[in-house]
Parts: C-alpha cells; structure tokens; sequence
C-alpha cells in the first residue's frame, strides 16, 4: 500500500551491448529517478582538486612508490533504506512463472504492480548518499 503523499515512480529498463563480455547483452531495471522526490540530502562529497594533486604528486615524487586505485563493484546497489521508495512494474515485464510462485495477481492493478524498493539500487537519487554514508560508517 502506498503511504500518503507519496508518488511512485516508474521501471526504466536499461539495455547495453558490452562486446568484451562472455554475454555481451545486458538488461538492467532501474528506478525512474526523475520522479522521486527525496527530501534528504543527495549528493556525495568529493575532495578537492588540490587534494588529489597533492596526493598524486606524493606518490609520483617518492622513488619506488607504487598506486592502487579500487573500483567498487556495484557500489550503490542492496544499501539499506529507512525511507522507502515505489515504483510501479507493468505485468508485461514480469514472467508468468514468477507471477504464479509468488501468487502475484491479486496485487494487480490497471495492467501494473505496484512494489515498494527497501534497498539502494540504480536510478535512486539517494543511491550514492547512502552508500557513501555506510562506507563512512564502516571505516
């Protein structure tokens, strides 16, 4: 059940050809982001320029230094949520079999689903905050 004043968003589906992989096809879901309206705070801080110049520059200057940069796979994704998002997912995008298992029809309505997203995952305006604030956390 939606909450009220709340409006649910839409499914994206995002489709990619990646020529480099075993399956170079991807589909993805995501979460029509223009239409949330999260009222915390979205963006993620950065440093500075200067910073990494100065960071940069140490490592480049010392003899025998060595670099390691890390890219987080799939960083945004499963972070825990205390505000809930929704979105509606029309029918046609969810295969009969997982209808079935799930015993998903009485939740029909107008062609559509509506779900309630419990945790981070792409299209989320907050995604990044999150994320960012649990790393924060953990370190």
């Amino acid at each position: 059940e939606l909450p009220a004043g709340r409006i649910p968003t839409y499914l994206r589906v995002v489709a990619d050809y990646r020529e480099q992989k075993e399956d170079p096809w991807r589909i993805r879901w995501t979460v029509g982001g223009n239409r949330i309206d999260y009222p915390g705070n979205v963006s993620t801080p950065t440093c500075e320029l200067t910073t990494v110049k100065m960071h940069l520059n140490s490592v480049i200057s010392t003899p025998g230094a060595r670099y390691c940069c890390a890219d987080v796979k799939d960083f945004y994704l499963n972070t825990p949520m205390q505000r809930y998002e929704y979105m509606w997912v029309t029918v046609d995008m969810i295969p009969d079999d997982v209808l079935l298992a799930y015993d998903l029809t009485p939740y029909i309505h107008n062609g559509r689903i509506l779900v309630e997203i419990r945790k981070g995952m792409y299209g989320l305006p907050q995604a990044g905050r999150l994320a960012y604030d649990k790393l924060i956390k953990h370190l």
